[in-house]
């Protein structure tokens, strides 16, 4: 993806892949010391986008991780979340055997 100013962001509509209307650009959020994507806010009116509830203002706080693309709308992709969960609860074998190499279960 080419870099583009937060300014121009500001009140995008947001969509699916799937061509859904999902809400509006609210404001994002980035790493201080990174200064990496974190957070899409988004103003909408459902009450939960890919599982992710709505918050207490209203608001639904998407991991950056669903940006597909940036064009004329940010287009959030349910894949790319579904991919980053599944990752994320993988079990990760870190017994010392595995590290050196040796499965002792094949």
């Amino acid at each position: 993806m080419s870099p583009v100013l937060a300014s121009e962001l500001s009140e995008k509509s947001v969509m699916s892949t799937d061509g859904q209307h999902v809400g509006e650009l609210h404001t994002l959020t980035l790493d201080p010391a990174t200064g990496e994507l974190e957070t899409l806010v988004v103003n909408t009116e459902q009450s939960a986008i890919f599982g992710i509830d709505q918050r207490e203002d209203g608001r639904i706080h998407l991991p950056a991780s669903v940006l597909e693309s940036v064009s004329e709308q940010l287009i959030i992709s349910p894949r790319l979340w579904a991919n980053r969960r599944r990752r994320a609860a993988a079990p990760v074998d870190v017994t010392p055997e595995k590290r050196r190499g040796r499965d002792l279960n094949p």
